[in-house]
C-alpha cells in the first residue's frame, strides 16, 4: 500500500509538469489551413493542405496551387521554403506560372509569400495568411 500511494504521488507530482510541457510545443505543421487574409483578392474558401511527403512537405492548395517546401525541422520556429507551380487551368494572370515559396509559422498562423515568375523576368509577390482548421470549423 505505501508503495502504491508513493507511485501515485510521484505521478500526481510529476504528471503535470509533463502535460505542460508536452501542451507548450506547437502543433504538427500538417493539415487543413484556411485562408484568412491575403494581397490577392478576398477568398473565403480558400485553404490548403499540407502533407509530409519524403522527407518534405507538399502544400495543395483548393484555388488551383500546389508546392513543395523543406522545412528547417526545428518545431518551436516552423520555417520553409520551395517552389511550386499554378495549374494552367487557373483564372487570372497567375495561370500557369511557376513561384518560389516561403511559409513561416507564427504562433499558429501561417504567413505565406509567393513570388510569382513572369515573362519578362520580374517577380509579383502574393501574401497571405493562414489559420488552423479544427474540428472542421
Amino acid at each position: 500500500m505505501a508503495r502504491f500511494l508513493s507511485s501515485l504521488c510521484a505521478a500526481l507530482c510529476v504528471g503535470p509538469a509533463l502535460v505542460g510541457a508536452v501542451s507548450a510545443q506547437p502543433a504538427p505543421i500538417e493539415g487543413t489551413w484556411q485562408q484568412v487574409e491575403t494581397n490577392a483578392g478576398s477568398c473565403r474558401s480558400c485553404r490548403i493542405e499540407i502533407t509530409r511527403e519524403a522527407g518534405a512537405l507538399r502544400i495543395v492548395a483548393n484555388n488551383g496551387w500546389s508546392a513543395l517546401v523543406d522545412d528547417t525541422g526545428d518545431r518551436n520556429r516552423f520555417d520553409a521554403r520551395g517552389t511550386g507551380s499554378w495549374q494552367a487551368t487557373t483564372k487570372g494572370w497567375v495561370a500557369g506560372r511557376a513561384f518560389d515559396i516561403t511559409v513561416l509559422r507564427v504562433v499558429e498562423r501561417l504567413h505565406i509569400t509567393m513570388r510569382v515568375e513572369m515573362p519578362d523576368g520580374s517577380g509579383r509577390l502574393v501574401h497571405a495568411v493562414f489559420k488552423r482548421i479544427w474540428l472542421g470549423v
